[in-house]
């Protein structure tokens, strides 16, 4: 009998641990209607796991697939794609439909990233940086408030070497002016 609880014990414990409570499904058994993922022949939006959700350039060639979590039918959560050879293409956050948190880019010959947004309730929010996929020296960055370039930009060569431009807005944030 205590083998047994024990037993029962681990079961439950792992359970837990592995969030099995959360359901996952290929993106072939779901389908859109107003907006809102559905699993096929269920009646309330689809809480959990997508995976295989198709990346197409032109809504035509397959470029690979990304993992996303839903609740009730909209993105939240983390989601992740890979081109059809594996490579990491890209990271990102969601919450109810928008994105929201930091976005990650990758260049999927080197896996360097190539770029870093932040965003808030489906905006821009922070820095925006774009980076050399070569070597992973930064090209570009912009800043952000509420999805409104706000404060400084720069620009480097694409090396990464030589900084060729550096702008700040005017106060009234009318036009920016080298720095």
């Amino acid at each position: 009998s205590r083998r047994c609880f024990a037993l029962s014990a681990i079961a439950l414990a792992s359970l837990t641990l592995t969030g099995c409570f959360n359901e996952e499904i290929d993106f072939r058994q779901a389908h859109e209607l107003q907006g809102l993922l559905y699993k096929i022949h269920d009646e309330d939006p689809f809480t959990g796991r997508v995976i295989n959700f198709p990346i197409s350039v032109l809504g035509v060639f397959n470029v690979g697939s990304c993992a996303a979590d839903f609740k009730k039918g909209r993105p939240d959560g983390e989601i992740r794609c890979s081109d059809s050879a594996g490579n990491l293409l890209a990271t990102g956050e969601f919450k109810e439909g928008k994105r929201n948190g930091k976005e990650e880019k990758f260049d999927a010959k080197t896996g360097k990233k190539t770029e870093i947004n932040h965003w808030v309730n489906g905006l821009q929010d922070g820095v925006q940086e774009r980076f050399n996929p070569q070597n992973g020296e930064r090209i570009l960055e912009v800043h952000y408030t509420a999805g409104r370039k706000d404060g400084r930009e720069r620009a480097w060569d694409e090396k990464g070497d030589k900084l060729v431009a550096d702008l700040e807005p005017h106060a009234d944030k009318s036009a920016y002016y080298y720095c």
